[in-house]
């Protein structure tokens, strides 16, 4: 027999013995009054207390506090609370009604005042150990776990066999994943009592957390059979199924549940997440509006709810749930995670990145906050912290399957192809249906010209995800390195009806001349024919210059001249024009041009710029516009930027350094061109907030580039550009006509140039490169 009812007992017996010598009908009251349930009970109890209202006060104050035990029995809290204090007030000693009624506080969720009365409980009698239970229960919601354990061990310490407290102080090792003490304690109340079917279940929760979800099936099973009534044991047995993907069993114990007990909330939210991995969002949304009814605390359902809204695109409602989701328990790490998530939706950078860093603070081994944290380092081009991050999450769940694409990503950026290919296949064992890890994996196989792979995996992409536009451009490129162009064609302009923003293979499909066969085109080169072909001796004939063959070049021009707050800055916009006129005209198979952009986008440029220089030979970039230099890093200046003091440069500009990363899976040249050292307005104002950090006249010495890029400055480091008289500034008109100069080396180019602005600047300008190429030759133009 449980505590709970041997109290009861002993309550009752002490009432009906108050009625030993009344009459045989009063007596049969004291006793329904005593061990009946629901309107049997309050009905016995209500007529002893009538019979009673001139007896003994002890006996009335019995009676009022087991007909509020009858009210709880039906659900009717507020009042069995007003029997309770009914009680109390005729006696102000009876420990019982304390504890009754701090109970029905508990169910209220108000545990102020259930503590206060299980305090009191105790304070009058020291030995009830179902006091000490109920009250560390309360302290347990608090999640007070040091005051609950401590109540537990004086619950043991009163009664050794009282099973309860044992489960109870295996709760609190379990939420402190302290899994070897929460199992003892388990198994302590299974050892005095066999069929403690909390005790199983504490033990199967243990056995799920550690992912052995067999055993943990085994004991909701065992807990199951002992009561086939226990509709907890059914929604845990339920969550494992549904951790394993057995979607119908999961299904089917959610139902049991619900039927077994339908004001409980978790079978609601359990059920909800079946729907939702289902992709029926209007069954998961009614499932867990019915959780949040059922308990309105119930933070897990209101963050489910609004992944819900996310993914329909409702992010005011899914920012509402995640903040009350958060609000309700400021612990909740996935809360935190899925509201960076909307955060970084609506481009709110800074906030999604402090949301993810809160969900790793409560939960370091949240492997999904960690792979998102990742994501925003890599998508900004910070691949080391993105790579630190991808790792973490990795080593955290070693199942999880978007790291390891991810990762594969940040490889294949880094022309890693060998470590990008293991973590792509690792992606797809763990998720096969996957359609961008397919995808990810067929770019790999096509930059190795491992065309039959590379065909294969796009193909399964597009049986995933038949609206994968990226896969399916992908495909056509493909088709066009084996030169199979009209399957090439096809896939290019199926590609962009679905997506008509997709550049690159808009630019693939415009190198695909008619006629053209597997020698003139391939997925890394333009469509220029070959030196025997046709076209190119029209164009010896011609005397006009042509590109270098056989390679795919692509540039990126930015141009600041707006400043919000500083005025317009004249030449950047017509030098950005001009350069990317001239880098067209010599073959360039893409040149993106933005002007006048903010910080998050050049942020967002520079992100998908970066996918284009993935699939190039060549890239350059081309900046024109304010920089500044601080404490020895260069950084260009969007137009948005204030920068009213020193401090506020890393994170009002972009830091130069980011472009190199950007361009890092270009194969053969990385060519950085920086216009941006004219003189600052900016500097001349901006507070200096620690002087040990300086901000110089013009730009640093950059860093060390990598084998295969090359720096060239407008001015050389501590030296400030010129404007110059006309539409463009010296250095841009010096460039623009040296770049179409054929066969002339890209350095010797630049030593051409250096010497026109020293020659028009009266030596008051040189321009200056940094970096190391490889002893081969790089010709804009090549004839």
């Amino acid at each position: 027999m449980q505590r709970r009812s041997l109290i009861a007992l002993a309550a009752g017996l002490a009432l009906a013995g108050c009625f030993a010598a009344a009459s045989t009908a009063l007596a049969d009251d004291a006793g329904a009054c005593m061990n009946a349930n629901g309107d049997e009970r309050i009905d016995a109890c209500t007529r002893v207390i009538l019979s009673n209202k001139r007896g003994s006060s002890g006996d009335l104050a019995w009676a009022y506090r087991n007909r509020g035990l009858g009210w709880r029995s039906k659900g009717d809290d507020d009042r069995a609370i007003a029997d309770f204090n009914e009680a109390i007030r005729i006696d102000p000693k009876l420990a019982l009604a304390y504890l009754n009624r701090g109970w029905s506080w508990h169910l209220k969720h108000d545990d102020d005042r259930a503590i206060a009365d299980f305090t009191a409980s105790i304070k009058l009698d020291p030995k009830i150990a179902l006091a000490y239970e109920d009250r560390a229960i309360a302290y347990y919601t608090r999640k007070d776990y040091d005051r609950a354990l401590s109540d537990y061990n004086d619950a043991t310490g009163l009664d050794p066999n009282y099973v309860d407290p044992y489960i109870g102080r295996g709760n609190i090792y379990r939420n402190r994943r302290d899994y070897d003490r929460a199992m003892s304690e388990y198994n302590e109340a299974l050892k005095r009592n066999p069929n403690s079917t909390a005790a199983y279940v504490g033990r199967g929760n243990v056995s799920h957390d550690r992912k052995d979800n067999d055993r943990a099936i085994a004991d909701y099973s065992d807990a199951i059979r002992i009561d086939p009534k226990y509709a907890l044991a059914y929604a845990n047995r339920g969550n494992v199924y549904s951790d394993k993907k057995d979607f119908d069993r999961a299904l089917s114990d959610y139902n049991d549940a619900i039927r077994l007990d339908p004001n409980a909330a978790s079978p609601y939210n359990g059920r909800g997440n079946i729907y939702y991995a289902r992709k029926d969002p209007g069954r998961a949304l009614s499932d867990y509006n019915d959780a949040i009814r059922l308990d309105p605390n119930y933070a897990i359902a209101y963050r489910n709810r609004g992944n819900v809204y996310r993914d329909r695109q409702d992010l005011d409602h899914a920012m509402s749930d995640f903040n009350d989701a958060i609000r309700l328990d400021p612990q909740y790490s996935a809360a935190y995670n899925s509201r960076g998530i909307v955060y970084y939706a609506r481009k709110d950078f800074d906030r999604a990145l402090a949301d993810y860093n809160d969900a790793i603070r409560t939960d370091p081994r949240n492997a999904v906050a960690t792979y998102n944290r990742g994501s925003y380092y890599f998508d900004r081009q910070d691949l080391d912290r993105a790579l630190a991050d991808f790792n973490e999450a990795i080593r955290i769940d070693p199942q999880y399957a978007p790291a390891y694409n991810n990762r594969g990503r940040l490889y294949a950026r880094r022309k890693d192809n060998d470590r990008a290919l293991a973590d792509y296949n690792e992606a797809v064992r763990l998720d096969p249906r996957d359609s961008w890890v397919r995808n990810n994996r067929g770019l790999v196989y096509r930059d190795r010209q491992d065309y039959a792979h590379a065909l294969s995996d796009f193909d399964e992409a597009i049986r995933l995800d038949p609206k994968n536009a990226k896969a399916i451009a992908n495909r056509g490129i493909a088709y066009q390195g084996q030169g199979d162009n009209d399957r090439a064609v096809a896939d290019l302009n199926e590609a962009l009806r679905l997506d008509p923003t997709l550049g690159y293979a808009r630019t693939a499909l415009a190198n695909i001349k008619p006629g053209s066969t597997a020698s003139s085109t391939s997925p890394s080169s333009t469509s220029q024919p070959s030196a025997s072909g046709p076209a190119s001796s029209q164009a010896a004939a011609n005397n006009s210059p042509s590109p270098s063959p056989s390679l795919r070049r692509v540039a990126l021009i930015i141009s600041n001249s707006n400043y919000a707050a500083y005025g317009v800055l004249p030449n950047p916009k017509h030098d950005g024009d001009l350069i990317a006129s001239v880098l067209r005209g010599v073959g360039f198979q893409s040149v993106v041009v933005k002007s006048d952009l903010t910080r998050d986008q050049m942020l967002k440029t520079l992100q998908e710029f970066a996918a284009l220089a993935d699939n190039a030979d060549w890239s350059v970039v081309y900046y024109s516009g304010h920089g500044v230099a601080y404490n020895g890093v260069n950084y260009m200046i969007p137009v948005d930027a204030k920068l009213a003091a020193d401090r506020d440069i890393d994170i009002e500009a972009v830091d130069v350094g980011k472009l190199s990363s950007v361009m890092a899976g270009s194969s053969k040249l990385r060519l950085i061109v920086l216009d941006m050292c004219r003189s600052n307005p900016f500097v001349k104002q901006m507070r200096r907030t620690i002087a040990s950090r300086g901000i110089g006249r013009g730009l640093a010495p950059p860093p060390e580039d990598d084998a295969g890029e090359y720096t060239a400055f407008a001015a050389r480091d501590g030296q400030e550009a010129l404007d110059g008289d006309g539409n463009n500034s010296p250095f841009a008109e010096a460039l623009a006509k040296r770049l179409q100069m054929p066969n002339v080396d890209v350095r010797r180019v630049f030593d051409y140039v250096r010497d026109d602005v020293l020659k028009v600047t009266n030596r008051q300008q040189q321009p200056f490169t940094y970096g190391s190429l490889p002893p081969v030759d790089f010709f804009f133009v090549q004839r």
